[in-house]
């Protein structure tokens, strides 16, 4: 073990130093002893924060060790000449632990007497009496009555009656229904229904018979379409004329007569007849689809021309919304806005309605024969 020089605490007691075995050469003076290498340090992994570093102690070696290792008598250190003994430093006090979590502890507050307590159950007792001697000393309010409520006398007073609310305006009059004419294939003016059950022409021909007239012109003008004109529809048997009494009864101006009109000799007649036997009923010709032609027979003043009379039994129509032309058979007459009903001046106090019935087809198949309808109706008195 090498030899640490070491100073012995002042003031601590001495043990007589053994009788060394051998003699020691002195050391010379003026030489230091030999330095001990200090040890170095090793790298620390870094860590947690290390608490504060703690006073390191200091230990002295006693005088009877010295020298004991080697096996030899502990030789007191000789003085060095002209160098002072070295102090040794007295061991500092340890400081106090710090406080936990690293803050000073606040130091602890004052307690205060019950002082203030009692002066504050004292107001507290004196505001409360103080509120318990107004609510029984104030004065109660006296309690008012209300005024009486004059009610003044009724008198009888006459007060109108409100007006009543104005009546609401007439509902305006139903658009007219307007229906389309049935399928046309070769757009000659005949529909395919007149073609193939009145007039037994060529529903893909425009004109059937080749004599330069269509076929739906020459059926409106009286013609038979099937053969060259001047063939004519009377004589073709594919139409007759209904025969049937025209008289208006009763009246200041009564007139009796006859009319006559072609219908389809297919077609189912009523009110009249094509054998002579006649009846003042309407007149009814009726097809096989339902659809039928009517006559009604009406009375009108004989110096009123026929647009005054219509106008004046049609409130809300128009003059112009109104055909008016001359028959076939030189009539004049007019066509109302549905192009359905016709109305024929006799010229003699009576007019004529001349009505296409659709019932409740949604087409008009029979458009051209209601012309020929009306082109052929004619009145005689005679037979």
């Amino acid at each position: 073990m090498p030899d640490f020089p070491t100073t012995p605490p002042t003031g601590a007691p001495q043990a007589p130093p053994p009788k060394p075995p051998t003699p020691v050469p002195a050391p010379r003076i003026g030489v230091p002893p030999p330095a001990v290498p200090a040890a170095i340090p090793k790298p620390v992994a870094p860590s947690a924060p290390a608490a504060p570093p703690k006073e390191a102690d200091i230990h002295v070696m006693p005088e009877k060790f010295i020298g004991a290792a080697a096996g030899r008598p502990a030789v007191a250190p000789a003085p060095v000449v002209g160098q002072a003994p070295k102090p040794v430093p007295s061991k500092p006090a340890a400081p106090p632990p710090p406080p936990v979590g690293g803050m000073p502890r606040p130091p602890a507050p004052k307690k205060k007497g019950p002082k203030l307590l009692i002066i504050i159950g004292v107001i507290i007792v004196l505001g409360g009496g103080a509120y318990a001697a107004y609510l029984v000393l104030a004065p109660k309010p006296v309690p008012v009555a209300p005024p009486p409520v004059v009610i003044p006398p009724i008198r009888n007073v006459n007060v109108a009656p409100p007006p009543p609310p104005p009546e609401p305006p007439p509902a305006p009059p139903p658009a007219p229904v307007v229906l389309r004419s049935g399928p046309d294939a070769d757009s000659d003016g005949l529909t395919d229904a007149e073609e193939a059950t009145i007039y037994h022409t060529d529903p893909h021909n425009v004109d059937t018979d080749g004599d330069s007239f269509n076929d739906g012109n020459e059926s409106s003008h009286l013609y038979d379409p099937s053969k060259k004109t001047p063939a004519k529809l009377e004589d073709s048997g594919v139409m007759s004329f209904v025969k049937s009494l025209a008289e208006i009864t009763p009246g200041p101006h009564a007139r009796a007569g006859f009319y006559f009109a072609l219908v389809p000799a297919n077609w189912q007649l009523k009110g009249a007849t094509t054998t002579g036997l006649f009846s003042p009923e309407p007149v009814f010709a009726t097809a096989p689809t339902g659809e039928f032609f009517e006559v009604l027979v009406t009375e009108k003043p004989v110096e009123q021309s026929l647009i005054e009379w219509y106008l004046a039994q049609s409130p809300g129509t128009a003059a112009a919304e109104v055909e008016r032309f001359r028959t076939a058979k030189g009539y004049d007459a007019l066509r109302a806005p549905d192009r359905l009903t016709t109305y024929v001046d006799a010229g003699d106090g009576r007019v004529f309605t001349l009505v296409y019935n659709v019932d409740d087809q949604a087409d008009i198949n029979f458009r051209t024969t209601y012309e020929v309808f009306i082109n052929s109706f004619f009145l005689t008195e005679e037979l």
